[in-house]
């Protein structure tokens, strides 16, 4: 759908509250004409009211889900997925969701945490709240460039984040950690 914005991140996860709240009171209001999508996850009411965190989840343009058994056609619906995450607990699988989905994604540096991806390439990368509301701008405008940033996505996490790949780099860690082991040297 054109101008639909997807944001997927557990409430009970204390970073996608921030990162909610700094998109929703620092960059929505930026936005032009855009439908914004959050699936909160189970309880979401319960984990933001018991977090301390406020924004307003209740403005024109803003659906919120809690638990979605499958969010594939939630990206399917999606014309850009965000990540404005300001800190990060580990590797956002969110991120590789989208790429596999073939999604033009903006993102803060916490967003992409743990993943070997590019900026400009793979992913747009926007720190501060005037960026990222320029460059979501941008991209609802721009359906071609959407279009080439989720091939390229794509592509990549097919190539780099299959199952094949991952059980690759897997045995290579494991074989070089056994050799360094005092344990492979006596």
């Amino acid at each position: 759908e054109p101008r639909r914005i997807l944001f997927i991140g557990s409430f009970a996860h204390l970073p996608n509250l921030l990162a909610a709240q700094f998109f929703i009171s620092e960059i929505w209001p930026q936005v032009d004409g855009a439908m914004l999508h959050i699936i909160a996850g189970e309880r979401h009411e319960f984990h933001l009211a018991r977090s301390g965190v406020h924004f307003d989840l209740q403005q024109a343009g803003i659906e919120v889900e809690g638990f979605v058994p499958d969010v594939r056609p939630a990206y399917g619906r999606a014309s850009i997925v965000i990540a404005p995450l300001r800190a990060s607990a580990g590797t956002n699988i969110k991120i590789l969701e989208a790429m596999a989905m073939a999604k033009p994604i903006v993102s803060t540096a916490a967003g992409v945490n743990g993943l070997d991806i590019t900026p400009g390439e793979d992913f747009v990368l926007a720190e501060t709240a005037d960026a990222f509301a320029l460059e979501v701008n941008r991209l609802l405008g721009a359906p071609a460039e959407c279009r080439r940033l989720g091939e390229v996505a794509r592509r990549k996490v097919e190539r780099n984040y299959n199952w094949d790949a991952i059980a690759r780099a897997q045995s290579e860690l494991y074989s070089e950690l056994l050799s360094a082991s005092p344990l492979a040297r006596s």
